[in-house]
């Protein structure tokens, strides 16, 4: 099966009119970031209960641990099975 010249013009012609994305500034956000939750033996009670656990797709034994909290905001805990570490943890407000 051949591809018509038709098909590769619309390919070429879509190709050129991509344009990359700009770079990001990569300075933080107005969320609060803690580097460590407090005590690191266990996830503490208060960040609510937890709803979804994903992994990391570039760090497979890295995971998020997603809590919901009585006010409906959310709780992100890094948690990385490897070394047995927690953090850091991000919480996002909901309004």
């Amino acid at each position: 099966m051949r591809a018509s010249p038709m098909c590769l013009a619309i390919i070429a012609v879509s190709l050129a009119a991509c344009e990359p994305l700009p770079p990001t500034s990569g300075s933080p956000g107005p969320l609060e970031i803690r580097s460590q939750p407090e005590g690191t033996d266990a996830i503490p009670f208060q960040f609510g209960d937890l709803v979804a656990v994903t992994p990391m797709a570039e760090q497979s034994f890295v995971h998020v641990l997603w809590f919901v909290q009585p006010d409906k905001s959310v709780v992100a805990v890094r948690v990385n099975v490897g070394l047995g570490a927690i953090g850091p943890v991000l919480t996002i407000p909901r309004r």
